[in-house]
């Protein structure tokens, strides 16, 4: 893999394997680099190659693979000045690779779990607030719902 990353999305989509977004270096937010690289494994050449950009930055993001497009949601990201979660939900299309921004999530999160059952996507638990704040712990035992139109 070309950037070494932890707490990014893997999914896989006609027959290849995406890395989407992710921290670079430590595994805690205040401590790595967030990215919003977009890279691609071709198992049948053992290739991966940089296939785009993320249209938001941040790491520990979740989502799936969903009739060849990848839907994300979620997230955190820090800065010096800033220490945020996200509720942005957006799709990419592998095959155009392009980008769209769907209705965000009723919670912001990280550390989540997502995946289809059917054409819906659940999006279960997490935090609403970035880590890394003495004194504050925001689990959340939610669970929304998200039906796709095939």
């Amino acid at each position: 893999m070309p950037t070494p990353r932890n707490h990014y999305l893997a999914a896989a989509v006609g027959g290849k394997i995406y890395a989407l977004n992710g921290r670079i270096g430590l595994v805690f937010v205040n401590m790595a680099s967030i990215t919003d690289l977009i890279e691609m494994y071709d198992p049948e050449q053992d290739i991966w190659s940089l296939v785009g950009r993320a249209p938001t930055n941040r790491g520990d993001v979740n989502g799936a693979a969903y009739n060849g497009r990848i839907y994300v949601t979620g997230g955190e990201y820090e800065t010096a000045k800033i220490k945020e979660s996200f509720w942005a939900f957006e799709l990419y299309d592998p095959s155009a690779q392009t980008w769209a921004t769907l209705p965000h999530v009723q919670i912001t999160r990280h550390g989540f779990a997502a995946g289809f059952i059917g054409e819906t996507l659940h999006v279960v638990g997490g935090r609403f607030q970035s880590d890394g704040m003495p004194g504050v712990y925001s689990p959340t035992a939610t669970h929304e719902t998200y039906t796709v139109a095939s």
